[in-house]
């Protein structure tokens, strides 16, 4: 069974948090919807920056100081409205995240 877990913040335009905890398992998922501001300025793309790190602050406060679940994951989705691929907000996200493809293939022991 899937029960809502710890409270997310609510007032953030950019970012929605929302939670699911499996109370058998005590294990956590997370998932994040960003939608950051448009526009193609550089005042545009500092914003993108600060509003993604607030988020993954956010994140980090949630996953890393919480003692109650065993395990817990977390999947970023939305639309970063970068408008080149070497944004810094872009740089971001790839150096704290990883996909399935980045995943290494030999078994770690």
């Amino acid at each position: 069974m899937m029960l809502p877990g710890p409270e997310t913040p609510r007032h953030l335009y950019y970012a929605h948090f929302n939670s699911l905890r499996d109370t058998i398992t005590n294990m956590e998922v997370f998932l994040v919807c960003l939608q950051l501001t448009p526009g193609n300025t550089r005042e545009a793309a500092k914003l993108r920056e600060h509003e993604l790190r607030s988020a993954l602050i956010i994140l980090d406060s949630i996953m890393m100081h919480n003692n109650s679940r065993s395990h817990g994951s977390v999947i970023i989705t939305g639309d970063l409205n970068n408008a080149v691929e070497d944004e810094p907000c872009v740089n971001i996200l790839r150096a704290v995240s990883y996909t399935h493809l980045t995943l290494p293939t030999k078994r770690i022991v």
